[in-house]
């Protein structure tokens, strides 16, 4: 029990062990308060516990998720490369229409990342880290 309510709790018992008055309604109060607070121990007990049973799934579905965005990356990657703006011989024109299509594609990816670095932190796991990632980011910008 917390150690403020039990001193309350303590102190409204030596008030009634020595007879000193107090108001009905104070003891009652501090009745509420002690059954209020094992009542949310009780719920925090099992909020704790359903969250227990959901990390493993939630756990597993973001590793899957992460695999999956770092081969989705890959696969950006050796396209940005071989068909992206900067492959030389194409004109402005195209590569302004390149620009456009990568950045639709990468805006996507970049929404992954931001939500599976945000999954990592919740569990407490290490951020992954992209440097290419944030080189196409500033390359697109």
């Amino acid at each position: 029990m917390d150690l403020s309510l039990q001193l309350i709790i303590d102190t409204y018992a030596l008030f009634s062990q020595f007879h000193i008055f107090v108001p009905q309604d104070d003891c009652d109060k501090v009745e509420g308060l002690q059954v209020m607070f094992n009542k949310m121990l009780e719920n925090s007990k099992k909020v704790s516990d359903r969250i227990a049973d959901m990390e493993e799934p939630l756990l597993r579905e973001l590793n899957e998720g992460i695999a999956i965005f770092v081969q989705e990356f890959d696969e950006f990657n050796r396209n940005f490369e071989a068909n992206g703006p900067m492959v030389e011989g194409i004109s402005a024109k195209e590569a302004s229409e390149r620009v456009f299509l990568f950045q639709n594609r990468f805006d996507e990816l970049w929404r992954k990342f931001e939500m599976y670095s945000s999954g990592e932190k919740l569990f407490g796991l290490p951020i992954t880290e992209y440097p290419l990632l944030h080189q196409r980011y500033f390359r697109l910008l």
